[in-house]
């Protein structure tokens, strides 16, 4: 066993002590001490709770209210130190730390925003400024703008230039976009912004179209979609594309084309009421002509309009009486009047004579009448009488000397007005003998809605099953020669529509 006196504990101690002693010194001249303030750089206010590192790594502290923070106990030697705030990019500045000594910095933040870089102005590329576009769904294409990593999103506006109504779709990821069921005879302004969601959006400039008819579309129809009319323009002729010229949500129907087929008169549901429009045969100018006297018939969707020979009023009924509208001024009055329980439906006007061909039934569309009425002396003649059965159609040939007609061979007479055996007919003039067309119309189906191309030469009609169910079909047949009831070789044009007029 070891002993120490108290002269060898005493040395020990001492040597202990100095030890200690030196060790400390050692610390205090190896160690610093690091102090800093965070601003942002615009506007110099502090940045709170930012937070701060070093590389080499030391401690990681985050600032105070007033953006400052303090680093203790750090080993003397060149940094660089780092400081992290959301929103801003990350800030750096290098210390150096000396031994027993204390380093103060600044660093100043630069918002993320005041160094993004916003989107450039889109450029509008199709269609083309100022262009013609042949159909009622457009494709509308533009450049990105992009100028950085953002992604962008666009909001586009095109506006209406009749209604001024507006179509917008926003955050749109794509740089296209189509659009249907736009309106025929209508010019269109459109634009794009652009946004990154960082900068100012930026606007494009302003880009406009018309769409209008080909020349290729020699047709005009009617289709009937989700419980309403829609006049169709068409063409049976390469470049022809089928385009709305009524709105799908405008019940429109009826169209009968002017003297010059410049114009087209139509009906048009407004409110509880079907009233009388005109428009150029482009599509462009819509016009109501009718508003206190509407049309009217035993079922409105018989009625057939019908121009006079100067172009410049429109001849409808509404019940018993026939009412010619003038196409610029819209006075409306009455021309002739059948007996009080008599209804007007189909007209039509002889090209050579100027007189109306009229179809007139009693009030549930049967024991019809063709009348043939001279407005210039006033006087009428009953050309065909039914002998049971639907009457409809009507349309002169371009001489005046034949008038096409329909008439439901069956006699059959029903609430629902529906035909069985619908045929065409052609009525002569002058002999007043009729002669049914030999279209080759199978048993079961109606042919309705007979018109003569401008030139004569053709004729075109609607074949349908008589259930009403399935396609509308548009045939055209040559026309026949008097007294030829050969088969007719007929083409079909269109299917899905009705009351087909050449123009």
């Amino acid at each position: 066993m070891m002993l120490f006196n108290k002269k060898t504990i005493s040395s020990i101690f001492a040597v202990l002590l100095l030890i200690s002693c030196e060790s400390e010194l050692i610390d205090q001249a190896t160690f610093g001490a690091l102090t800093g303030t965070v601003l942002d750089e615009e506007t110099q206010a502090p940045l709170e709770n930012a937070k701060i590192s070093t590389s080499p790594a030391t401690s990681t502290v985050f600032t105070d209210v007033n953006g400052e923070f303090t680093i203790n106990d750090m080993p003397e030697g060149e940094y660089a130190i780092r400081a992290e705030y959301d929103g801003y990019l990350s800030g750096y500045q290098p210390a150096t730390v000396s031994a027993g000594a204390t380093y103060s910095l600044v660093i100043e933040m630069v918002d993320e925003d005041t160094q993004n870089l916003g989107p450039n102005r889109a450029a509008l590329t199709a269609p083309a400024d100022n262009a013609s576009v042949f159909n009622t769904e457009v494709e509308f294409a533009w450049t990105s703008g992009k100028n950085d990593s953002d992604e962008l999103s666009y909001d586009f506006e095109l506006r209406n230039g009749n209604t001024d109504e507006v179509i917008s779709r926003q955050n749109l990821a794509d740089t296209t976009l189509t659009l249907d069921a736009l309106v025929l005879g209508t010019q269109y302004f459109w634009q794009v912004t652009s946004s990154d969601g960082l900068n100012p959006s930026v606007i494009s400039g302003v880009s406009s179209f018309k769409i209008e008819i080909s020349e290729a579309n020699r047709f005009l129809f009617v289709r009937s979609e989700d419980n309403n009319n829609t006049i169709i323009s068409g063409g049976n002729q390469a470049g022809a594309v089928e385009v709305n010229v009524t709105m799908k949500n405008a019940n429109a129907y009826a169209p009968a084309v002017s003297p010059e087929r410049d114009r087209v008169a139509y009906i048009q549901t407004v409110g509880s009421n079907d009233q009388v429009f005109v428009m150029d045969a482009n599509g462009f100018s819509r016009t109501q002509l009718t508003t206190n006297v509407p049309t009217g018939s035993f079922r409105n969707q018989e009625i057939k309009l019908a121009w006079n020979n100067e172009g410049d009023k429109i001849y409808y009924p509404r019940f018993n009486k026939l009412y010619a509208v003038n196409s610029i001024t819209k006075f409306s009055e009455a021309i002739y009047t059948a007996a009080a329980d008599r209804m007007i439906s189909k007209v039509d006007v002889n090209p050579a004579t100027g007189e109306i061909a009229m179809v007139i039934t009693d009030s549930d569309g049967y024991g019809g009448e063709i009348v043939v009425f001279n407005p210039a002396d006033l006087s009428e003649t009953v050309v065909y009488s039914s002998t049971g059965g639907a009457l409809g159609g009507l349309d002169y040939s371009i001489d005046g000397t034949t008038l096409l007609y329909t008439a439901d061979i069956s006699g059959e007479e029903n609430a629902q007005h529906r035909k069985f055996d619908n045929r065409i007919f052609s009525l002569d003039m002058a002999t007043l003998v009729s002669t049914e067309l030999n279209t080759g119309k199978e048993v079961g189906y109606n042919e309705t809605d007979p018109f003569y191309s401008p030139n004569g030469a053709e004729i075109l009609y609607v074949n349908r099953s008589n259930d009403d169910f399935g396609d509308a079909l548009i045939y055209v047949v040559p026309t026949p020669t008097p007294g030829d009831t050969n088969a007719l070789n007929r083409t079909q044009t269109f299917s899905n529509g009705s009351e087909a007029v050449w123009y």
